[in-house]
Formats: C-alpha cells, sequence, structure tokens
C-alpha cells in the first residue's frame, strides 16, 4: 500500500510541475503552486508511512 502511494505522490508532483511549466507568463505562480503541492504530497506521504509504520 505504501509503494502505491509514493508512485500516486509522484506522479502528481510531476503533473503539478508540468502544469507550471506549460504557463510561462505567470511561471513564478505555477512554480509557487508546484511547489506547494509537492511539499502538501510529501507531507501526505510521510503521515502515512508513520501510520503504517506505528502499526507494523
Amino acid at each position: 500500500m505504501f509503494s502505491a502511494s509514493v508512485t500516486v505522490v509522484a506522479h502528481a508532483a510531476s503533473l503539478t510541475a508540468a502544469r507550471g511549466r506549460s504557463c510561462p507568463r505567470v511561471s513564478a505562480t505555477c512554480t509557487e503552486v508546484a511547489n506547494s503541492a509537492r511539499s502538501n504530497l510529501r507531507e501526505a506521504g510521510e503521515v502515512e508511512w508513520t501510520l503504517l509504520w506505528s502499526r507494523g
């Protein structure tokens, strides 16, 4: 289950980053959004890992 979550997180982050590159006129905003999304997804992954680890 954890590996599937990591794959989803990585895929979502790459999609967000790709969207950021597709709007050069507001690239700063897109970069901020992509970075924020990556940060949120990374935190979610860490929380899930902690929960899984505590169950083990």
